[in-house]
């Protein structure tokens, strides 16, 4: 642990301890390989960032990696398999060690939880809500989409005293997973922006992805609290078992109702009216999808009592950032770069919002990828795309994968169109595109890394999304010189 930073867990004395001393406290068995002292010092647990002095919890690490973080100070791994050459603490789940240690710690921390989930959109919405809620109390948000089990147990670590709030965004990938971060963590509020069919394939149903977001109440006592979407038809169909507070567009018996919507250069604004009062909010990030969000960080900065003019204050200061809803203008090249992840709903937000932002008279091109973790649905959620798609102005649309070929069948309209089997054959196309401008949306699920293409086809615009100094890199930096040299040897010759 940082010794500027004194954690809530540290000033408790639960860090440090020894290995014996943790496990007892967990009431765990485990055994001891590779030579490891159970009286070994240990600062904090951790699930990826390898850190001096701490336990790592295996996760999807192989041997090498797993060595080389015993090199760069971690005491011993946490795992359920055997390691050669690794001191390791052999557990036989990592799960249940994590559950454990969770619900161990956290009852020593005790501060009050916001928990966000979804589909879609988790990391923006806690994000927001973190933006709101920080303007006058002191809160832990981790900005990063790591939200298993494991990493919780590494973010408790990280809590540090005086912290009044600790807003977090929890997976939703297994049929237990919200109702396991419930019952550690206790909520007082949670977020469920939308249920849409992210995961569909791994829980194979929707009745049983609605059952597994009901389990987001399962720790939560008569008070709690859970904010949903009316404008979403699963959402409503959950029922959740607690206090609920709906947030709307469209259905305005909702209890917090948004009109007036209008997109602008720098981003959306709205009125917001809720208990009575009407407030107009500006956003600096676009789309309707985000209007959701903001009313949801809205309310819960009415229940932390926060002031109206922070939250709005707040809510503007939110900005997006790297390949997350992110919006880059150079010259006469617009780039949209919404390739984090995706689902059918998410690419439908996307697309509506792109064929919002001004294109001036330019091309708008849709690049879209495959959709992971549908599988049994794949052609309903390309049917969906492509009827989100019939519904826009984009001139062209490019596809990239195995399975979003699909798209340009269900497509209705007319417009130009190229499937792209891999990213080589995709940039190849861009490159030839590019010629005169246009608009530029990149959207597909995580496995396909369209941010690839952004970087080698538009390295300036990836260079400013990314915050990078230079969006080259050291291949095509080296490509460039090749070319100048060559320029400069045919001048020469040509005796210019």
């Amino acid at each position: 642990m940082s010794s500027a930073q004194r954690y809530i867990l540290e000033q408790k004395g639960y860090f440090p301890c020894s290995i014996a001393d943790l496990f007892a406290r967990i009431e765990l068995p485990y055994e001891l390989r590779g030579g490891i002292d159970p009286s070994a010092l240990i600062r904090g647990i951790t699930a990826d960032k390898p850190e001096p002095q701490s336990l790592l919890i295996v996760n999807h690490q192989t041997d090498d990696e797993l060595r080389d973080s015993i090199k760069r100070g971690v005491t011993a791994v946490v795992a359920a398999r055997r390691v050669e050459g690794v001191p390791c603490v052999a557990v036989e789940s990592v799960w249940e060690f994590a559950r454990r240690l969770t619900g161990s710690m956290y009852s020593l921390i005790g501060i009050p939880v916001v928990i966000v989930t979804c589909s879609e959109g988790k990391t923006t919405t806690k994000r927001m809500v973190n933006c709101v809620v920080s303007t006058e109390k002191n809160t832990f948000c981790q900005y990063d989409g790591r939200n298993i089990v494991l990493n919780l147990c590494s973010a408790l670590t990280k809590i540090p005293v005086g912290t009044e709030l600790f807003v977090r965004e929890a997976d939703e990938s297994g049929k237990k997973s919200l109702l396991s971060y419930s019952k550690l963590l206790k909520p007082e509020i949670a977020l469920v922006t939308n249920i849409a069919e992210a995961h569909l394939g791994a829980l194979g149903s929707k009745e049983a992805l609605i059952e597994s977001f009901r389990g987001i109440t399962a720790g939560m006592d008569e008070n709690g609290i859970v904010i949903i979407n009316q404008d979403d038809r699963d959402s409503v169909a959950a029922g959740f078992d607690k206090n609920v507070v709906s947030v709307g567009i469209y259905d305005t018996t909702a209890d917090c109702v948004a009109g007036n919507i209008k997109e602008g250069q720098q981003g959306v604004e709205f009125d917001v009216s809720y208990e009575g009062e009407t407030e107009h909010i500006r956003l600096s990030v676009h789309g309707e999808h985000n209007v959701y969000n903001a009313m949801m960080a809205y309310v819960v900065g009415k229940l932390e009592g926060i002031g109206t003019a922070n939250i709005k204050k707040g809510l503007l200061s939110y900005r997006n950032s790297g390949i997350r809803q992110n919006v880059c203008s150079l010259g006469d090249t617009l780039i949209y770069a919404d390739c984090y992840n995706a689902s059918a709903t998410s690419v439908g937000f996307a697309l509506k919002c792109f064929d919002a932002l001004p294109s001036h008279g330019r091309k708008k091109v849709a690049v879209l990828g495959d959709i992971a973790e549908i599988e049994g649905f794949e052609e309903d959620t390309y049917r969906r795309i492509a009827a989100a798609l019939d519904a826009t102005g984009v001139d062209v649309l490019v596809t990239c994968g195995k399975d979003s070929e699909m798209i340009h069948s269900f497509v209705t309209r007319a417009m130009a169109g190229k499937h792209t089997r891999d990213l080589k054959e995709l940039n190849a196309y861009l490159r030839t595109l590019k010629r005169g401008g246009g608009n530029y949306l990149f959207k597909a699920s995580r496995i396909m890394t369209l941010e690839e293409s952004i970087q080698a086809v538009f390295p300036k615009h990836y260079a400013k999304l990314t915050g990078q100094k230079s969006g080259l890199t050291r291949t095509a930096k080296r490509a460039l010189s090749k070319v100048k040299r060559t320029l400069m040897k045919k001048k020469r010759k040509d005796g210019v």
